[in-house]
């Protein structure tokens, strides 16, 4: 994060970390299990 110059992407990528600390809200996603086994 410290190398990361753009600040606005900085800000987003800080916000969803503190959503997913707070919420326990992981957007649309699956176990890494589930897509292995879907191929």
């Amino acid at each position: 994060m410290k190398r990361l110059k753009d600040l606005r992407a900085k800000a987003k990528i800080l916000f969803r970390i503190q959503k997913l600390e707070n919420d326990d809200h992981f957007g649309d996603c699956k176990p890494v299990w589930e897509i292995v086994l879907m191929k």
